[in-house]
């Protein structure tokens, strides 16, 4: 029996005490080797004291947790343990227990409660204490069983710090629409501290009549959530376990949207059982700015350059955007007669016909999925092909010939007697070209290349309301004989490119051009004609003033003059009618 006194610390420690008395009751518990390995085993804190309050037992796990020795606990009063003011105040809770029999912790079953417990060091934290009574060897005595909550508690911080640091308002309420806790992106965007939040009701963050029929809502939910399932599936809830768009309402009294999610939770402890909803929301006005600010930059770059962009504004670096493409196809576009057309008309109308006008070519890049790269006064840029698609000169066709319509339109709306006052010359050419972003201030997006080079210059020797275009995008034109008439012009001296054979796209069944229309603006347009002869050019002594006269120099041309006239005569013909038809038949 010694032997086992002293390897039970629990049974030595019964033996001592002072209130052994030989007709006790026989102990409750059986007090052997098997229950002292269990206690001494238990990683939860183990301590037995008497009505004194004095530490009759401390395992193992009891003082690791407290970072006492087992000879410092056995013997001390459990204060010990105990912040104040319990420390101060437990001898008269077991005084008024073994009085009055009413317990504060002493329970039944498994039940307990959560108290701080202190440290050798001073420190405190929680812990949840199940305490029990019993009669060993006719003394009654007290046994807790200890949990430190210590990891749960770090967990709960760490969800608190969580929902603390998110950007967006989070607010829990109880069942009755109290408000339990509200995180300081609530209390920012709703324009309450955190004392006015906790314990008001959340309809002071919400517009009437919402306000006042909040609590029939959540009424109506919990009804239904007794319900069976089809109840529930017939009759769902607007809210709760989803999310919509509603109108909130700040501490000044300002309406805004938002958007709420509202989720409901049931939360089960020792004592009781919580039952709530939490709500989180997004401050919608932020997300419309953004949307917009989105749309807006879409207006003015390609969906490629904004996603780019969108990049280096997360990084916050500048980033270089340049890309090559090789087979794209530009389109310039310049109105003729717009400067005269503004000049007998206020400021206000240029500005509204140009609108009008470019409003529609706007139109036509969406139909057609180009990308418009900019304007320049009345002149108008747009590419095809940047995404890679196959069909880039077939559309970029069909959009020039809907162009021709979109200012033939206007000019029958400005116009009563039908006369036309102002056309348009577009060039179209198909090349390779480099794309970037330039500039830091008013960042624009831009193409570089010959090909463009080419392309404006198809523009601006262009026939005012006819297509031109080089011999790349023609070849493909001529794949669709049923859409296009494609109508050789001839070889032209570009600028910058020497002698380039250039063509006129139609559209079949458009009244936009017909051959002799265009045979009419080659008689009127005589240098392209001389110029493709650069032999012939040169022997006359030829240059040009502008786009529309011819001077002869020398002696020759006096001598051409003269029989210019005879032969007028002789004939009763004009001449020069019949000179500029045949100049037509050769550049033919």
């Amino acid at each position: 029996m010694e032997n086992q006194e002293s390897r039970c610390p629990f049974v030595a420690t019964m033996n001592r005490s002072p209130c052994r008395d030989d007709e006790v009751e026989k102990c409750s518990m059986d007090m052997d080797i098997p229950m002292h390995d269990l206690v001494e085993s238990s990683v939860d804190p183990i301590v037995l004291i008497d009505c004194e309050g004095t530490i009759r037992l401390a395992n193992p796990a009891c003082c690791g947790c407290f970072q006492y020795d087992q000879s410092e606990l056995i013997g001390e009063n459990i204060s010990l343990l105990m912040p104040q003011p319990h420390a101060s105040n437990h001898t008269s809770y077991i005084k008024h227990y073994l009085k009055t029999g009413i317990p504060r912790v002493v329970e039944k079953g498994r039940k307990g409660r959560r108290l701080p417990a202190k440290k050798r060091d001073g420190s405190l934290f929680p812990m949840f204490l199940t305490l029990s009574e019993a009669i060993v060897n006719g003394e009654r005595l007290f046994y807790g069983v200890m949990r430190s909550l210590s990891a749960e508690e770090e967990e709960r911080q760490v969800l608190a710090a969580m929902i603390d640091s998110c950007t967006d308002p989070i607010v829990m309420i109880a069942t009755q629409g109290v408000i339990e806790r509200a995180n300081p992106a609530c209390t920012k965007v709703f324009g309450y501290t955190n004392e006015e939040l906790i314990g008001g009701n959340v309809t002071m963050l919400m517009p009437q009549p919402h306000a006042t029929n909040h609590q029939t809502y959540i009424d109506n939910y919990l009804k239904k959530s007794h319900r069976s399932e089809h109840a529930k599936k017939s009759c769902p809830s607007h809210v709760i376990g989803k999310g919509r768009e509603v109108t909130g309402r700040t501490k000044s009294g300002k309406e805004f949207p938002i958007f709420l999610s509202v989720s409901e939770f049931n939360v089960e402890s020792t004592n009781n059982t919580r039952h709530g909803f939490i709500g989180i929301m997004r401050n919608m006005e932020d997300l419309i700015e953004r949307k917009k600010s989105e749309a807006l930059l879409a207006n003015v770059l390609p969906h490629h350059i904004c996603t780019r962009l969108k990049a280096e504004y997360q990084h916050h670096e500048k980033i270089e955007i340049a890309d090559s493409f090789d087979n794209v196809t530009i389109c310039f576009a310049d109105i003729v007669g717009f400067t005269e057309f503004s000049s007998n008309r206020s400021p206000m109308q240029v500005v509204h016909y140009l609108n009008k006008i470019f409003r529609g070519f706007d139109n036509l890049v969406d139909k057609y999925s180009l990308e418009k790269i900019k304007t320049i006064g009345d002149a108008y840029m747009v590419v095809a092909g940047l995404d890679g698609d196959p069909d880039h000169i077939y559309k970029s066709i069909q959009f020039a010939l809907d162009m021709l319509d979109v200012v033939s339109a206007l000019n029958d709306e400005i116009n009563d007697d039908g006369k036309h006052t102002f056309g348009i010359r577009i060039g179209l050419h198909t090349g390779s070209v480099v794309a970037g972003l330039v500039g830091t201030k008013r960042r624009f997006f831009d193409l570089w290349g010959d090909a463009v080079n080419t392309a404006s210059r198809m523009e601006s020797s262009g026939i005012p309301d006819c297509i031109q275009c080089t011999d790349v995008v023609a070849m493909e034109a001529m794949k669709f004989p049923k859409d296009f008439i494609v109508i050789p012009r001839g070889s032209m001296d570009v600028k910058g490119k020497g002698l380039m054979r250039t063509f006129i796209i139609a559209a079949k069944g458009r009244k936009q051009l017909t051959i002799e229309n265009l045979e009419l603006h080659r008689a009127h347009k005589r240098r392209a004609s001389y110029l493709m002869h650069k032999k012939l050019a040169e022997e006359f002594n030829l240059e040009t003033r502008d786009d529309r006269n011819l001077q002869l120099k020398g002696n020759f041309s006096f001598i051409m003059m003269i029989v210019t006239f005879i032969l007028g005569a002789m004939t009763g013909h004009f001449y020069p009618q019949l000179f500029f038809k045949s100049s037509i038949r050769q550049s033919s």
